[in-house]
């Protein structure tokens, strides 16, 4: 089997058949293909959605269970998987017509561990932006995540990218259970790893940017739900620069990475007027037990060794 589509689902009974049928217009066989799909937990109509979906394609497995985010549906995704090749889809979100038949091939011929593509936003209004934003790197080239890395590349989302299954589970890295901005540190450690990578600017994915939703709501209680998966993040990336076999310069790397974005998180905190005292000790408590406070190691700039001087020399008063 070709690829197997992971798609974590919860409370999408207005887009999943959206987002199912746009997998079929790929100039795949059905055959080649499977869609994995997780229910989360979803209190609305989405399963029932997808039990009428699943009758309709032979390739869809669903699978129900109960709420416990996004990283363990996609893990479980992960873990039942059959295809060579790997994709996340978001339940609200959807894949352009014909883009995986073409980028399948590239991936065969080039053995590749990941295939960078492109995705677009669309706006509250449902409109999208004319351009794609490019990258500084050749489509005709493959790189090593090392390079790519220190060469300026910050990858972010899981979506848009095609995962070597081989290479993923080889790598032993999952999502980490219970945060947000998952997709971040997932990324990270699997392209510091990769052997070959390439890009393609081509529109392949479209992220649903739903302004409704209870995830855009920005209030003290997400804020501070951010703060401490930053921590974790930080935490495990540090470990992972410290246990893996990675070269000196990309050990460095996540040091300066860490650290920047600890110095970044902590000072978001410090000037937000929603969040109280008691708030920043928790947040700064938080930070110890996890070890990442006191900082260690490298910094992008002296200004952030000052902040990093600071903030150690803060900690060590709560």
């Amino acid at each position: 089997m070709l690829l197997s589509v992971i798609i974590p689902m919860y409370n999408a009974e207005n887009y999943i058949r959206r987002c199912v049928e746009s997998l079929y217009q790929q100039n795949i066989m059905d055959s080649d293909f499977e869609v994995i799909i997780i229910n989360d937990g979803s209190i609305d109509q989405s399963y029932q959605q997808a039990c009428i979906l699943s009758k309709e394609h032979a390739n869809i497995i669903l699978i129900d269970k109960e709420n416990e985010g996004q990283s363990v549906a996609r893990n479980i995704g992960i873990s039942r998987a059959q295809g060579d090749y790997l994709i996340f889809v978001d339940s609200d979100d959807y894949l352009q017509s014909g883009q995986m038949a073409e980028a399948i091939k590239k991936c065969q011929e080039e053995q590749l561990d990941i295939y960078m593509m492109q995705m677009k936003v669309m706006r509250p209004d449902g409109s999208l932006p004319t351009e794609l934003r490019t990258w500084n790197f050749s489509e005709e080239e493959v790189f090593s995540g090392e390079y790519l890395l220190l060469h300026g590349y910050y990858p972010s989302s899981v979506c848009a990218k095609i995962f070597n299954r081989s290479f993923v589970e080889h790598s032993n890295i999952r999502f980490i259970k219970g945060i947000i901005h998952e997709d971040s540190d997932f990324c990270w450690k699997l392209c510091a790893l990769a052997g070959r990578i390439m890009f393609r600017n081509v529109w392949a994915y479209t992220y649903y940017y739903n302004s409704q939703s209870t995830d855009r709501k920005i209030n003290r209680e997400k804020l501070m739900k951010s703060a401490f998966s930053n921590v974790v993040i930080c935490s495990d990336l540090y470990t992972f620069s410290q246990s893996r076999h990675i070269s000196v310069a990309l050990s460095i790397f996540f040091q300066k990475l860490v650290n920047s974005m600890y110095l970044s998180e902590f000072y978001k905190l410090a000037c937000n007027k929603d969040i109280s005292f008691n708030d920043f000790i928790q947040f700064v408590k938080e930070s110890k037990r996890y070890k990442v406070l006191p900082l260690h190691g490298c910094c992008k700039s002296g200004k952030a060794r000052l902040g990093k001087i600071s903030i150690n020399i803060l900690s060590l008063l709560f």
